[in-house]
């Protein structure tokens, strides 16, 4: 029952048009983080890699940055996880451009300055800091394409088995063959490295 990454591009492209860009990115970092909807929103602007870092690692080749989670975490503990150094361009390309402004509309309307990383571009509520429900709502909207088991945790379950998968196909091409050809003594192996990598990443004791 889990999408293929079509699906999922498709249902994004619909949260975008129904809910806004600001939405659509909050429910993004939840797939390319494998984060839980109430750690998605805790984070804050000042964790997300600065375009400097992100032009260094760049420059350095590097396909992965880090960011550690802190906020609203099981067990207490916080954990670094790497992710998609393209996606986080994609994100500070939307800090820069547009987040100050939200804040600033925020504070207008509230006294308050905001610290997380996600808020609301919707008309009337700029700047809002949005929330796990929301989220959780954004998961909801009705589309087209028939999936009927879509919501932020199973999107976690998505996003680490589609990083599994990804990661064994790579270790199989750089041995030259595809997975279905590796010994079995290698799959298991490699699976169990992978499988430990992920459970770190998902913040999971075992």
């Amino acid at each position: 029952i889990l999408p293929d990454e079509f699906q999922v591009d498709d249902w994004l492209a619909i949260v975008r048009l129904k809910r806004g860009y600001a939405k659509s990115l909050a429910c993004s970092t939840v797939i390319k983080l494998a984060t839980r909807k109430t750690e998605t929103c805790s984070i804050k602007k000042e964790q997300w890699p600065t375009r400097n870092e992100i032009d260094i690692s760049k420059s350095r080749g590097r396909k992965l940055i880090s960011i550690t989670i802190t906020e609203n975490i099981k067990y207490y503990r916080p954990r670094t996880i790497d992710f998609d150094i393209n996606f986080a361009a994609l994100v500070r390309r939307w800090i820069d451009t547009h987040w100050d402004r939200l804040s600033r509309l925020y504070f207008l309307r509230t006294g308050k300055m905001p610290e997380e990383l996600f808020l609301s571009d919707a008309v009337g509520y700029e700047g809002t800091p949005i929330s796990p429900a929301t989220i959780y709502n954004c998961f909801k909207i009705k589309h087209d394409w028939g999936l009927t088991t879509w919501y932020p945790h199973f999107a976690r379950h998505y996003s680490i088995c589609k990083d599994l998968h990804d990661n064994l196909q790579m270790d199989a091409a750089a041995a030259g063959r595809p997975i279905n050809a590796m010994p079995s003594d290698w799959v298991f192996s490699r699976i169990r490295f992978w499988l430990d990598f992920q459970r770190k990443r998902a913040g999971h004791n075992s």
